[in-house]
């Protein structure tokens, strides 16, 4: 028989090399004995060799269907021969998250994408163990999700707070303000919130909100339009929320005079405001109050009172106020001193002291220990400190010229003094010197030659820059010095930019740059719920539940599970000592409870949980839609796409 081949062999199977591809082969076997004796021949089995020529790639691959969580794309199939195909996206490099499709697949929908997201896709065609090229897409963009709960609160007499939800939309989406009631756009911001000032006093209004695409800025969601609500009535006290650099108008009185309370800038804990018509300074910490004369006829008429003084915003209360008939009390208009609830000295006058030197106003110094003279000083007592809380001061008998000691670091400092007078008023005056190796004389700068020491040369915690750059560096406690990649970073250790210590060129150059070269996150980052991580300085990864820690012992765990090493979260080791260790991950065919999945086929997202019936066993909970989803705090990425063999009973809906 032509093609007919007999192969003799003592095993229980044989391989055959060399065959033809795409071709039918029949076999059929036959025992022998020891005697060489024949039996039987077996049925015949047939069978068709594999075509292993390489598929061509797909063709016209691009995006059709575009949601804020979904991108559907289109392709045509150019190969007669391929087993199937590889999809692969990601939000940064490949590779990302892959999936194998059907033969002859000419589409595909991405589903459980983050809004107004950049992603790219990539896909080819297979045939076993060969492949095309890959066709890639370039950057598609999620629409971005339409603003959640927009609400309206009242902030004084003429101005309002407009807040809304992002609904899952990145840090740098924008948002547009409108104001529906005079039908004009107020603002464009990326916060979630934001002042309307320059309405009229009780009078209603409405807003709304919408969010631009990051694709195209010229395009925008539906709005979401708040309810209705009213700005304050006119009245002798209003309180009121303003970020810096910001103003509001006012009237303690019917027809009384308008004034404009500006927030000007805040730093270690301190605001100072100017209160206009006839402008007057005033600046105060949480608790403390001034009062002024706000129209210049030489009587206080106006009492501030700084209720909360946050880093950026400042809560206050401005209420009409009548002097005691005792005496005068209060700064006159334009006063650069702040005097607090009306500091009198013994014979009914206000404290004098008109002006705060350091170091007789040099602005530098290359000592440690500086002296502080103070100008027709009538105070009873006088408290000194860097701390704008004077929490490491006490009072002690005033006199004119003090010496105070600053922090060992170089750097700018705040020096405060709080005068006391003997019928209990305060005043609060500061200034700033900068301490550091350099000598400022006339503007011509000498850089030190020798910036060693034994200690830190620069306070470790703390951020520094030089004059003329942007960079801001953190200084470790091993005194090396990391850079801040972004200002979120940046906000996760500090709540404010005046944390930033300016020092000459040559002293930051002489802390060593850290070889780790990045910031994780800091301690004022609160990590999503299923978040993976790990601190920069032990190796080990956690999964966080959101309540617990979880150890992922093996790397073999990880990768069965199905977590990606580029989500790893990497924090400061002061995060993970906020929360509680929990039971650690052991094993790779069980799910920590409260992992996030979903299946290939389908766009539900599920939270596998202990059964409450059984407790040996897990179901999975249907999380109903997305404002569910992120009200439990969780995040998109977080999700694990798994095979549709992996079963769970249905639990709870969510």
């Amino acid at each position: 028989m032509p093609g007919y081949e007999t192969v003799t062999t003592t095993n229980t199977n044989y391989t055959y090399g060399s065959l033809d591809a795409n071709t039918t082969y029949s076999f059929q076997t036959q025992t022998r004995d020891a005697y060489s004796q024949d039996g039987s021949f077996s049925s015949v089995t047939s069978t068709i060799t594999d075509n292993h020529a390489t598929p061509t790639a797909p063709t016209s691959f691009a995006s059709s269907t575009i949601t804020s969580t979904t991108i559907a794309m289109t392709w045509t199939d150019a190969s007669n021969n391929e087993t199937g195909f590889l999809f692969d996206y990601t939000s940064s490099t490949f590779p990302g998250v892959t999936s194998s499709l059907a033969i002859d697949s000419t589409s595909k929908t991405t589903s459980a994408l983050l809004p107004n997201t950049a992603y790219t896709f990539r896909l080819r065609s297979e045939n076993y163990t060969v492949a095309s090229n890959y066709v890639t897409s370039s950057a598609i963009y999620t629409n971005p999700a339409t603003p959640l709960s927009t609400t309206l609160s009242s902030n004084g007499q003429t101005s309002m707070l407009i807040s809304w939800g992002a609904n899952s939309n990145p840090s740098t989406t924008v948002y547009e303000v409108y104001n529906v009631t005079d039908a004009e756009v107020v603002t464009t911001t990326t916060q979630t919130s934001a002042y309307a000032t320059g309405l009229a006093a009780n009078t209603s209004y409405q807003f709304a909100v919408r969010s631009q695409y990051l694709s195209d800025n010229a395009t925008y969601t539906a709005y979401t339009t708040s309810t209705v609500a009213s700005t304050d009535a006119i009245s002798s006290s209003i309180t009121m929320t303003l970020p810096v650099g910001t103003s509001s108008t006012f009237q303690i009185a019917e027809g009384g005079d308008t004034h404009t309370a500006t927030v000007d800038s805040i730093a270690d804990g301190v605001v100072t405001m100017t209160i206009q018509t006839e402008p007057v300074v005033v600046s105060g910490s949480t608790g403390e109050s001034d009062t002024i004369d706000s129209n210049g006829d030489g009587s206080d008429d106006l009492q501030i009172t700084y209720d909360s003084v946050g880093a950026s915003s400042v809560d206050f209360t401005l209420a009409s106020y009548t002097p005691p008939s005792s005496g005068s009390s209060g700064s006159s208009g334009g006063s650069a001193i702040t005097t607090k609830n009306g500091p009198q000295t013994m014979d009914g006058k206000t404290i004098t002291a008109t002006a705060m030197h350091l170091n007789n106003d040099s602005g530098y110094t290359k000592e440690q220990t500086i002296s502080v003279t103070f100008d027709q000083n009538t105070a009873s007592l006088i408290a000194l400190s860097t701390d704008a809380t004077f929490a490491d001061a006490a009072y002690a008998p005033a006199k004119q010229t003090y010496t105070v000691t600053l922090p060992n670091a170089y750097g700018t400092y705040t020096v405060y003094a709080k005068l006391r007078s003997s019928a209990g008023g305060i005043t609060v005056l500061s200034k700033q010197i900068t301490y550091t190796a350099q000598e400022t004389i006339n503007d011509t700068t000498e850089r030190p030659t020798n910036t060693s020491s034994d200690t830190c040369i620069l306070k470790e915690g703390k951020p520094y820059k030089s004059p003329f750059s942007s960079a801001v560096y953190y200084v470790t406690d091993t005194c090396t010095k990391r850079p801040f990649q972004t200002a979120a970073r940046y906000f996760e250790y500090f709540l404010s930019w005046n944390n930033v210590t300016v020092v000459d060129a040559d002293v930051l150059g002489a802390v060593t740059t850290d070889p780790a070269g990045y910031m994780p996150h800091g301690q004022l980052y609160t990590p999503l719920v299923n978040t993976i991580l790990k601190a920069t300085t032990d190796p080990k990864v956690y999964w966080f539940s959101g309540n617990n820690l979880h150890w992922i012992v093996s790397e073999t765990v990880f990768n069965t599970l199905g977590y990606a090493w580029n989500n790893i979260e990497h924090v400061g080791t002061s995060i993970l000592e906020r929360f509680t260790h929990g039971e650690d991950i052991t094993q790779d065919h069980i799910r920590p409870n409260g992992t996030l999945i979903k299946y290939e086929y389908s766009p539900r997202v599920y939270v596998i949980e202990k059964d409450p019936q059984n407790s040996t066993r897990q179901v999975k909970q249907w999380i109903h839609d997305e404002e569910t989803f992120t009200s439990l705090h969780y995040h998109w990425q977080n999700i694990l796409t798994i095979n549709e063999a992996e079963i769970y009973p249905n639990g709870e809906t969510l």
